[in-house]
């Protein structure tokens, strides 16, 4: 099942996207097109202190020459949190997170659901060495996964642009029964 899957997403790919390439990952359980200009994603693996204890947090960085980036993390969470957990405190928790970390300034937020769980996008501002750099972080609550989508650049434009709508909407969960 594994290669069926492996060669439907290879196919849609090919098809579905001209000038995108395919990050899809069955231990992460997601797959999203990035522009065919950006890197051969990255991976990478961290243990992070939290207030749910030490998490895995697993990501895949990729950037363009124009210095574009766009990181894809995830990490689980123990059933403690998700079951004592409000979906929204938890995803403003990450968001507040998420922004401190990039010390950067929110400029707007909306909710949404993707494939059913709760989700939240979020456009952004920073400084980067002196470089105003604009950005946006979508996160998906797939309990009791966590998945965060980060975009970073430093062309207010681009942004905004069709192309890297097209990355964020082309993120797609992919079931844990598809491993069988």
């Amino acid at each position: 099942m594994k290669h069926l899957l492996s060669i439907a997403l290879l196919l849609a790919s090919v098809v579905g996207f001209a000038q995108t390439k395919q990050l899809a990952t069955l231990d992460g359980r997601f797959s999203l097109f990035i522009p065919s200009t950006f890197s051969d994603p990255e991976f990478s693996s961290q243990t992070i202190p939290s207030d749910a204890g030490e998490l895995q947090l697993k990501m895949y960085t990729t950037s363009s020459k124009d210095d574009q980036v766009f990181v894809i993390s995830y990490n689980d969470y123990p059933d403690s949190v998700i079951v004592a957990s409000n979906y929204s405190k938890m995803l403003d928790a990450v968001r507040d997170g998420a922004l401190t970390n990039m010390n950067a300034k929110m400029e707007k937020q909306m909710d949404l659901t993707i494939q059913g769980n709760p989700a939240r996008t979020v456009q952004f501002t920073s400084t980067v060495e002196g470089v105003t750099t604009y950005g946006r972080l979508d996160c998906v609550l797939a309990a009791p996964r966590l998945y965060q989508i980060i975009y970073i650049c430093s062309d207010k434009a681009k942004r905004s642009s069709t192309e890297i709508k097209q990355v964020f909407k082309s993120f797609k969960l992919i079931s844990a029964d598809s491993e069988e």
